[in-house]
C-alpha cells in the first residue's frame, strides 16, 4: 500500500470519527440544556407558590391598617447593625 493510499484513509477516518463525535457532543449539550431548563422552569413554579403562600399567611396576620404602625416600630438598618456589632 502506498503512502498515499494510507494517508487518505487516515485523514478520510479521522473526519468521520470527528464528525461523529461532534453530533454526539452536540446532542448531549441540547439534551443537558433543555434538562436543566425543565428544572429551573419547575423550581421557579415551586418558589411562586411558597411565596403566594406565605404572601397569604402574613396577610392573615396583620391587617392592612395596622402595617403602616409595624413599620414605624421598626428600628432603622443601623441600628440593627449597631446590635449586630461585637461588644469588645
Amino acid at each position: 500500500m502506498s503512502l498515499r493510499t494510507r494517508a487518505t484513509s487516515f485523514l478520510a477516518g479521522f473526519a468521520l470519527a470527528g464528525g461523529a463525535t461532534f453530533y454526539q457532543l452536540h446532542t448531549d449539550i441540547n439534551n443537558g440544556t433543555e434538562y436543566l431548563a425543565a428544572q429551573a422552569k419547575e423550581a421557579r413554579e415551586s418558589l411562586e407558590l411558597r411565596v403566594a403562600a406565605l404572601e397569604a399567611a402574613v396577610g392573615g396576620l396583620q391587617p392592612a391598617a395596622a402595617a403602616p404602625a409595624a413599620a414605624a416600630d421598626a428600628p432603622a438598618a443601623d441600628e440593627v447593625v449597631a446590635i449586630a456589632e461585637p461588644v469588645s
